[in-house]
């Protein structure tokens, strides 16, 4: 069985602390890093393999295992360096307000992370780790190529 969940930090964790977390975890990789620790709310997420606005079409690195992107916290800075004041009003439809966007690009940790395809086995694993506060899971899905 795969899973989609979501893995939460015990503590906010800074991007190299991340990067290390998630090179000793390969089996849980992450998609998309949670860059605010509100409860409730649109949290402020960045998928981690966003492409860069000048990078070539196509160009998507490739990443030893439990490798983070370059383009992670990077883009995301990146991204939000680009907002204008202007953009407040269009980012408050999607419950995201300019000026936490901004603080969660400065602070630059992340709370927790999104996977996508792990296997319900290794998040057992995972939340033996004391850097890890809970793990929710959202969906889980036979893996039928596997079977046979």
């Amino acid at each position: 069985m795969y899973a989609l969940a979501v893995v939460d930090f015990a503590k906010p964790l800074g991007e190299s602390e991340f990067s290390a977390f998630v090179q000793r975890h390969t089996a849980v990789p992450p998609e998309a890093a949670i860059y605010d620790g509100r409860i409730g709310g649109t949290p402020v997420s960045w998928r981690l393999d966003t492409p860069l606005p000048d990078a070539p079409q196509g160009d998507v690195p490739q990443l030893a295992p439990g490798e983070l992107p370059r383009n992670g916290l990077a883009g995301f800075r990146r991204w939000v360096g680009d907002l204008r004041d202007h953009d407040a009003a269009n980012l408050d439809k999607f419950g995201l307000g300019l000026k936490l966007l901004r603080k969660s690009a400065a602070d630059g940790m992340a709370y927790a992370y999104v996977t996508q395809h792990a296997r319900v086995r290794d998040l057992r694993a995972l939340i033996d780790d004391p850097q890890v506060r809970a793990i929710r899971v959202a969906d889980v899905a036979y893996d039928l190529t596997g079977m046979g």
